[in-house]
């Protein structure tokens, strides 16, 4: 069950997946994950099934202990640059709610790309620089049970 005034923040700072849980009336909580290992290897050389095969499993093992920990949240907000690269790529207004749909066909589009599809990533940003950040925010939204994302009100 979710809580109407219960956001979860999240941002990818470097290496590190940062939660931050806010909920009305009570101090916020702040989770963090190393992502160096997972991030080292989808970055590095050609971005193939596999890697973004391992990269899903290792990021569904790394997010869903701290997803049961959180309390239940109605909105999902992101910031901070390696996010908000995912959301420019993705069509529509980048201020208004984006849909667990958009996400996945991203996702789709990646997962073409990685298996050796050439036109699947016809994108101004290289599948490599957003594979983390789109893995990341794609098991969250699944996982959390989240149906839209939106840039948070605190970025910047």
């Amino acid at each position: 069950m979710t809580d109407e005034g219960n956001i979860l923040r999240m941002r990818l700072q470097g290496n590190v997946l940062v939660f931050i849980a806010s909920a009305r009336g009570e101090t916020d909580q702040n989770f963090e994950a190393s992502v160096s290992r997972i991030k080292n290897a989808i970055e590095h050389g050609n971005l193939t099934e596999i890697k973004v095969e391992r990269a899903i499993a290792e990021v569904e093992d790394l997010i869903m202990p701290i997803i049961r920990g959180l309390p239940a949240s109605k909105r999902l907000e992101i910031d901070g640059t390696e996010f908000v690269k995912v959301t420019h790529l993705l069509s529509g207004n980048h201020a208004a709610a984006i849909p667990i749909e958009s996400v996945e066909s991203l996702c789709n589009d990646l997962a073409n790309y990685a298996s050796g599809s050439p036109v699947a990533w016809r994108k101004h940003v290289p599948a490599t620089q957003v594979a983390l950040s789109l893995v990341v925010l794609r098991e969250v939204m699944h996982h959390g049970g989240f149906k839209t994302v939106s840039l948070s009100r605190q970025a910047a």
